[in-house]
């Protein structure tokens, strides 16, 4: 955001990708949040300004985008983020959706990226009176202020403590997920694809966590990707990683998690789904942004638990739905492995004519280039014109599919 051109209604390329997900949610946090302070409040590596929030207020109004808006929380005042989230939220208006105050904060206390922002001897009582400090302060300034937090990651005890201690004061209860770290040896595509029981696990208790403690916002887990480090060379800027982000967000989905936000450095680390300049110039549209459009064209309604019946039970098949808000059904299949073509019956459950199909294709799963939806490629000016492929007859409210290798499909009645 401190970059003149990066988040500006002047990068119409940006703002051109950012309408192609739709109305969605910009986290502005993550570890930078801690590097800019307002108004040059602390010596760190930039100064967040008024006009760098005007201009980011405008981008966001022409994307249709909210905002979720981090306040530093390693070095701050009461008083000064009260300023900063006063001017904040007279600037962002009705696009602001909440405001948190720092990142990761359970790793303060350690030397890791990110951490070393407290003592080791510092602990959750010391987050909590820390946090309550700048609370109460920009409550005073901003009396109709949404706070989430508590932004952490990893173990999710603190997350937990959070929610009885300050849940009536959030209206989310926010963790982070990745796999692993990516720079160990064994960050590879097949774990990247492999069901994780620790998500499960966390998603499970998170979502039973906020729900007990009232928490009308439930749990979102606002930072995730899928190796830390900024993500693993030659895996998480694959073609793998389209099929990760869509399989991510449904299992999340199902397990009763609010929402997701996907990380992006922008500079081209890793699993950033898009490559930026600090110029703003995008020079690349990676694969997990392909999977990010898609989704962005399933997510219509409520995700339901889907089954599906093939011959090949071997076959990496997974199947995901959802009950649109007009009636109607959305389906994804997406089928991983390379070589087999997989036909699948599907019983939608309503009574439906055909299905519109959009098809996401690659090369393989280790290409960084060459996917598709529809056969269209995504331009880096957002510029995105799918084909139009057959649709599929439904017959008695069922209706066969073949999946060919290495291939997502979403499917729409109609």
């Amino acid at each position: 955001m401190t970059f003149p051109d990066y988040f500006s209604p002047a990068n119409r390329d940006l703002v051109q990708l950012f309408k192609l997900m739709g109305p969605s949610i910009l986290r502005l946090g993550a570890g930078s949040v801690e590097e800019i302070t307002w108004k040059g409040f602390s010596p760190v590596k930039r100064t967040l300004d008024p006009a760098m929030i005007d201009r980011t207020a405008n981008f966001v109004a022409e994307t249709g985008w909210t905002i979720v808006h981090g306040i530093n929380f390693a070095r701050n005042s009461p008083a000064n983020a009260a300023d900063e989230a006063a001017y904040v939220s007279q600037r962002y208006g009705d696009r602001l959706r909440a405001l948190e105050f720092g990142n990761e904060v359970n790793g303060y206390p350690s030397n890791v990226p990110f951490g070393g922002h407290r003592p080791t001897t510092w602990r959750y009582p010391d987050f909590l009176g820390e946090w309550h400090a700048l609370y109460e302060a920009v409550s005073r300034a901003v009396p109709r202020a949404r706070f989430v937090g508590p932004s952490t990651v990893g173990n999710y005890e603190w997350a937990q403590r959070f929610a009885g201690d300050a849940g009536s004061l959030i209206a989310e209860l926010t963790h982070h997920y990745y796999i692993d770290d990516g720079a160990k040896p064994t960050s590879t595509i097949e774990k990247m694809l492999a069901p994780d029981p620790f998500l499960e696990r966390m998603t499970t208790d998170l979502v039973q966590t906020a729900a007990s403690h009232g928490i009308r916002g439930g749990l979102v887990l606002n930072e995730a990707n899928n190796f830390y480090n900024y993500g693993s060379d030659a895996v998480s800027n694959t073609y793998a990683s389209a099929f990760w982000v869509i399989d991510f967000t449904f299992r999340t989905a199902l397990a009763g998690c609010r929402g997701i936000n996907i990380h992006c450095t922008g500079t081209g680390q890793g699993y950033a789904p898009l490559v930026i300049t600090t110029g703003g110039q995008v020079l690349e549209v990676r694969p997990e942004f392909y999977g990010m459009v898609l989704l962005s064209r399933a997510m219509e309604g409520r995700v339901v638990q889907t089954e599906v019946e093939t011959l090949n039970t071997e076959a990496p098949i997974r199947a995901y739905g959802i009950a649109r808000s007009d009636g109607g059904r959305n389906v994804v299949l997406t089928n991983t492995d390379a070589r087999s073509t997989v036909p699948v019956e599907l019983d939608l459950g309503i009574m439906a004519a055909e299905l519109d199909p959009l098809y996401l294709e690659g090369p393989s799963l280790a290409a960084t280039s060459g996917q598709t939806l529809n056969g269209s490629s995504i331009r880096t000016d957002g510029t995105f014109a799918p084909g139009r492929r057959e649709p599929l007859r439904v017959s008695g409210g069922r209706a066969v599919v073949s999946v060919p290798p290495l291939t997502a499909i979403l499917l729409k009645s109609r």
